[in-house]
């Protein structure tokens, strides 16, 4: 009777010191080691930017969030009011803008920003209609907010503009 078990133990015996065995062996681990560890850093580059651009957004909404409250403010009290208002604007916002002196001034506030995935809008809606005019974004500004005719036809709401220091 023949003992199996014995010729197929003989046959993969881990013992066996052949050359060309063991470097296939070596090979077989470090493609195996080297596919998980750059699987994981796909992986890890994918959410690290999802966050960062998580972040970005956050920022850019808080910051849009502190100007509409403000303009609001000022909006409600009603003529003749205004408010100094000094806020960091972020670097990745690109432009800020508001109404385009049309005949009505949208009642938000929209925002491009600069992501990992490209440049996309981001808007806060408000209870007043808002203008802004902010020259150069970037950086700390100190913004005069005040309420005033928007449009020179009747149309009063909030202008938000920088003050040159």
């Amino acid at each position: 009777m023949i003992d199996y078990g014995k010729k197929i133990l003989k046959y993969f015996s881990i013992f066996k010191t052949k050359k060309g065995q063991q470097a296939v062996e070596y090979v077989t681990i470090f493609g195996i080691v080297a596919l998980i560890i750059a699987t994981s850093l796909v992986v890890f580059t994918k959410y690290s930017s999802s966050t960062q651009d998580d972040i970005i957004l956050e920022t850019t909404e808080g910051t849009l969030n502190i100007l509409v409250k403000e303009a609001e403010r000022v909006y409600y009290i009603g003529k003749g009011s205004k408010n100094t208002l000094r806020v960091n604007i972020p670097g990745h916002i690109k432009e800020i803008k508001a109404c385009d002196t049309s005949s009505e001034c949208p009642k938000e506030i929209t925002a491009l920003i600069e992501l990992s995935t490209g440049t996309t809008e981001l808007s806060v809606g408000s209870e007043a209609p808002i203008s802004v005019m902010i020259s150069n974004v970037r950086g700390t500004k100190t913004l005069l907010i005040h309420y005033t005719d928007l449009t020179e036809s009747g149309n009063f709401g909030v202008k938000i503009e920088e003050i040159q220091s």
